[in-house]
């Protein structure tokens, strides 16, 4: 039983990193650890404003540890109503990052949606965007 626990956990931590050195390479970046931290802040963001059952189905299809990135620190009982336009949804991801200089947001964000574009089925993805306003979807690629 360890042995398969073990292999669970390596494979969790490989796929991880395998989705950061994705999108450290699609946003021309050499700093993994600031490739994470917009990951994470997008998926926070893009969990704040899902219903919360379309914020699990979405996250049924992430590995294990970017799944508990997913959720991390969300209460959906305290869940409080966010604006979903576009500006908005980017000036909370930029919060996340503690306002880290990433250039040009919004291709840094579209670099996340692709990301997942690249990982979860169609289907899920076109209900993700279906629960966004226009202008967010906008910066979704139409690659779907």
């Amino acid at each position: 039983m360890a042995y398969a626990f073990q292999n669970t956990l390596k494979h969790s931590v490989e796929v991880t990193n395998e989705w950061v050195n994705e999108l450290d390479d699609e946003l021309g970046w050499e700093d993994k650890n600031q490739s994470f931290r917009l990951l994470r802040s997008t998926l926070h963001e893009l969990r704040d404003i899902l219903p919360i059952d379309e914020a699990a189905q979405l996250s049924a299809q992430m590995p294990l540890f970017i799944r508990g990135i997913f959720f991390e620190e969300w209460d959906p009982s305290k869940a409080e109503l966010k604006p979903h336009d576009k500006n908005s949804f980017v000036d909370r991801v930029l919060a996340g990052i503690a306002n880290e200089k990433i250039g040009k947001p919004e291709r840094a964000i579209s670099g996340v949606f692709k990301l997942l574009t690249a990982k979860v089925s169609a289907g899920e993805l076109k209900d993700v965007r279906g629960n966004l306003k226009s202008d967010l979807q906008s910066m979704w690629s139409d690659d779907l």
